[in-house]
């Protein structure tokens, strides 16, 4: 695609080209990318593009996210707070579940989005949510999901309070980097 894009040929827009390349860790093609990907779907309100914004239904229809059992809990997290996601968001988004975002901001958001309460730490509750969406054609036992809450916990509740916070998600997930990257 080069670096130009039709729709970031004015002054304005290759400013915005430009704060976006600076902001996210996205390349050129890949925001040119991003673009047109939610042009595709997104409500159209006269104006900028930045304006647009698509709600949660539109959202599913992205081929990388229909069938994400988290995809509920991703929109949640990175949508306005108001039913909708505007294009800026959709982009820091794809940004941080890009190849080249770092494992620290990645973990950042995976804990957001396993923090089902919002209570900005993950408690048994919220990881045993955290089991049933990925393992839910398994059908697990109760007494087996319990196995693996202890164990994660034993391995992640670091001063042993019951709740895994930021800090210590981010440990686990410097400690298995390999594994989270993927």
């Amino acid at each position: 695609m080069g670096s130009n894009h039709s729709a970031f040929q004015s002054e304005e827009n290759k400013a915005k080209l430009a704060e976006y390349q600076k902001f996210t860790y996205l390349k050129t093609y890949e925001i040119f990318k991003c673009y047109e990907a939610f042009e595709k779907v997104a409500k159209k309100p006269r104006g900028k593009f930045e304006d647009w914004t698509i709600d949660e239904e539109k959202f599913r229809e992205f081929d990388q996210f229909k069938n994400n059992p988290f995809l509920d809990r991703i929109f949640e997290v990175f949508s306005n707070g108001d039913g909708a996601m505007s294009f800026e968001h959709y982009l820091n988004m794809m940004s941080v579940f890009s190849d080249s975002c770092p494992t620290d901001v990645k973990a950042k958001y995976a804990f957001r989005i396993y923090d089902f309460k919002n209570s900005h730490h993950l408690d048994q509750e919220d990881i045993g949510s955290l089991i049933e969406k990925i393992t839910v054609k398994q059908n697990f036992s109760e007494d087996f999901k319990n196995i693996i809450i202890k164990k994660i916990f034993e391995e992640a509740d670091i001063d042993g309070n019951d709740q895994i916070s930021l800090e210590e998600f981010n440990h686990i997930a410097n400690k298995y980097s390999n594994d989270f990257q993927k």
